[in-house]
């Protein structure tokens, strides 16, 4: 009998707080997941530009080595300063 009873102990007012609570902490949720979704996509674009700079440094390297080797003149060490500066440049802007 005795145990069919229920006795309320938060005020309808109190219930009506926590539940605004809940629902307050529930868009600030939300709000977190669509941010963490943005900077996995920001991470992700920066990853692929930093695969396509180091693809590109390392053939403007292998170039240089060609160079080097092929022709000492006047025209492919400037022709090697210029790509040095080029990767340079490219490793600069993503950093």
């Amino acid at each position: 009998m005795y145990l069919n009873r229920i006795i309320p102990t938060l005020s309808l007012a109190k219930v009506d707080e926590l539940g605004q609570r809940v629902r307050e902490i529930a868009a600030m949720k939300s709000d977190l997941e669509a941010y963490n979704r943005q900077l996995r996509e920001t991470i992700h674009e920066m990853g692929v530009k930093l695969d396509y700079l180091e693809t590109n440094k390392q053939a403007i390297e292998e170039l240089e080595r060609k160079l080097k080797h092929t022709n000492q003149d006047e025209l492919s060490e400037q022709l090697i300063e210029l790509s040095k500066r080029l990767s340079e440049f490219k490793l600069g802007e993503l950093k």
